[in-house]
Formats: structure tokens, sequence, C-alpha cells
């Protein structure tokens, strides 16, 4: 089990976070559209609240407003940097597209900490997902919980994220889809690689928090084939 007491230095770093925010957020959501949108978009009602925690520069959320209007999408994050550089890339989509700017707007960005989620009400969300944000959380069964705590019962949580046994391999499919120069993405991949491994879940992890989240509703996890990546679903009870 890895100390979940302190981070990375270099994820404390803005210039680092926000680079790889920018970068690897993007790859990243490219790679999970697909899965987001079958295994938790294609559930959620018409007219349904969703939240997104660790939304970074938005990437996600934005895709998700343009892929269903319908929805009302809170998209929140620990970092005051990463509201703000959401916000500015939801104000750009609108200003380059003018369908989008003659849609009702039902997306908004939310400064919000994970561990405590309290100026939400119990039982107020259709749906919860995640992508690569469980890692910086201090306590994970914690932010876990408090998830589980808003979500209305029938609701889905989607939670996915890099895993310590995940290969260079894996990591180097996933850095494909990074913009930067091909000559760069093995050395960049290495170096993801060996910095996840200090700091993301492994089996025993994702394991015990299966075990924990049996008692709130179905529960289970599986792993992208061929990606860095694995997915923890949870239907609420």
């Amino acid at each position: 089990m890895k100390d979940q007491s302190s981070h990375n230095w270099l994820y404390q770093t803005k210039t680092f976070a926000s680079l790889y925010e920018r970068i690897v957020g993007e790859a990243t959501s490219i790679v999970f559209w697909r899965e987001l949108k079958e295994r938790f978009l294609d559930f959620i009602p018409e007219g349904g609240r969703i939240l997104e925690i660790g939304s970074g520069p938005g990437f996600q959320a934005i895709k998700i407003f343009q892929h269903r209007h319908d929805l009302e999408i809170i998209a929140s994050d620990f970092s005051s940097e990463m509201i703000s550089l959401g916000k500015k890339n939801y104000q750009e989509l609108i200003l380059q597209d003018q369908h989008i700017s003659r849609v009702q707007s039902h997306l908004s960005f939310v400064q919000a900490d994970a561990m405590d989620l309290s100026h939400f009400d119990s039982e107020t969300f259709d749906g919860i997902y995640s992508v690569g944000a469980i890692k910086h959380f201090p306590d994970r069964i914690r932010g876990l919980n408090e998830c589980i705590r808003i979500l209305k019962p029938g609701g889905k949580i989607f939670f996915s994220e890099f895993f310590a046994e995940a290969s260079v391999t894996d990591m180097m499919n996933l850095i494909k889809h990074v913009r930067i120069p091909d000559f760069l993405k093995p050395t960049f991949s290495r170096f993801l690689h060996s910095k996840h491994k200090k700091l993301v879940p492994d089996k025993a992890d994702i394991e015990k928090w299966e075990q924990e989240l049996s008692s709130k509703g179905f529960a289970c996890s599986e792993y992208l084939p061929g990606y860095p990546f694995f997915m923890l679903k949870l239907d609420k009870k």
C-alpha cells in the first residue's frame, strides 16, 4: 500500500500541474470518451444532474456538454487555477461555435474538495465521474464515500485512474495521443510511468475499495486493455 498522506512534489508545482493537465488531460479525454459515454452517460436520464471530480482544464465536462445539452453538469476541482482554466476553455468554445453559443448553458465550474462535499446536499446527483483525479485524494475511501453520499439511489459512479502495475507500453499507447513531437514521446512515456508508479493505486488498493463500496451498491473494477487505466464503477443501492 502506498502512503496517501503526501503527494509527489511535481504534482504540487503549479507549472507542472498546468502543463500536465493541458497535455495529458487532453489525451486522457480522447482515450476515455467512448468508455465514459457507453458506461456512464448513456445511463444518465434526460435532464439529469452530474458532477465531475477533478475537472482540470474542463476538457471532459465541455465534451459532455457538447454531447448532452440536457444535462446539468458541475465540473469541480480542488485547484482554483484549474477552475479558471476550465472557464476560459469553455468561453473560448462559446466564441468559436455559434451553435453552442445559442444553447442554454447547464455547465458550471466550481472549486471543491472531494474530501468534503458538504456544500452539495445528500442524494442530489444522478451520476458522478472522475478521470485521473483519485490519485490526488489524501484519503481515497473518504472521498469515495463523500461521492456516494451525494449520489441518488440508483445513481452511477464512474471513476478511472492510472494504476501502478501498468506497463511502459500501456503508457506509450496513451502518449500517442499527446500533442508533442514524436521523438519526445518515448522519453515522456518512461518519465510518466516512473512517476505514476509512486503515486497511483495498485491492485491491492483497488480490491480494498471494491470491498468497502460493496455495502453501498454494486461495485466492480476492470482494466482498460492496452492503456494504463483501471475503471471503478458503482450503482448505488
